[in-house]
């Protein structure tokens, strides 16, 4: 199975609810939909087998080798009402949530969440999140959720994991797909109707560097304290010299020993 196409049958048969684009190639399925967003209607789910200008956080390049990773974008609807903070923290919620209820016996228990656009096995980055936001009309933003998750283990890049490296088996990308969206859905609904507030407890257990030394890099100055998880918001809470700084934004890692 491996280096296997998409079954687009299989997904269009199981996902009925979103609206299907299969490319076996393209520039980014972010940039796709958020030039064509008008024209497409809510759920509208672009998948390839290779992007030619992938990227995630920080205009950072996104690079995979053909029919090796799990590349989506999810065109989403919502109000401008909505207050929109942790939205990414939510997709991550969703993913690990959908890879440990289906696949734990296989080895995904180890999964967590790195804030705010990150996800870890093993400590080590197997998927990024990137969520890019236009004006549909006076009611609703059109949000494109990007999500790049390694299917195959890159080589000789011994700062990645993947699923075949998780789970000890090639499930083929479809029916991690299969698994993933309508959880993924739910999960949007839900924060649409209630906000951020009822998954900070969700996140806050997957974080992977809670309570854990760490340094995190914004614009202009970098701080190093103890992580303390996230607030009602998903801002990031960090312990430096006994107060309490929060983050909406910024790079945060590991502080090393």
């Amino acid at each position: 199975m491996l280096n296997a196409s998409f079954s687009i049958e299989k997904l269009i048969q199981n996902l009925s609810n979103f609206a299907i684009q299969y490319f076996p190639e393209i520039t980014s399925s972010n940039d796709y939909l958020l030039n064509n967003h008008k024209q497409f209607k809510h759920l509208t789910l672009v998948i390839s087998d290779y992007q030619t200008a992938g990227r995630g956080q920080w205009e950072r390049k996104w690079v995979a080798k053909p029919n090796q990773q799990i590349l989506f974008s999810l065109l989403y609807r919502i109000p401008k009402m909505t207050d929109l903070s942790g939205l990414s923290l939510v997709v991550g919620v969703a993913i690990v949530q959908t890879l440990r209820k289906n696949f734990s016996h296989l080895g995904a228990s180890n999964t967590y969440l790195k804030w705010a656009n990150d996800l870890l096995f093993q400590g080590k980055k197997f998927a990024g999140i990137l969520i890019e936001i236009v004006s549909f009309d006076e009611k609703f933003w059109s949000v494109v959720i990007g999500v790049g998750i390694n299917h195959q283990p890159e080589e000789l890049d011994i700062e990645t994991s993947s699923l075949i490296e998780m789970l000890g088996n090639d499930i083929p990308r479809e029916d991690i797909l299969i698994q993933l969206l309508p959880e993924l859905v739910e999960n949007l609904m839900i924060f649409e109707k209630q906000g951020f507030g009822v998954f900070q407890a969700q996140f806050n257990h997957l974080d992977h560097f809670y309570q854990q030394p760490i340094h995190i890099q914004t614009a202009d100055k970098k701080y190093q304290g103890i992580e303390q998880g996230v607030d009602q918001y998903g801002n990031l809470l960090l312990e430096v010299e006994n107060k309490l700084l929060s983050f909406s934004q910024g790079d945060a890692r590991i502080v090393k020993r």
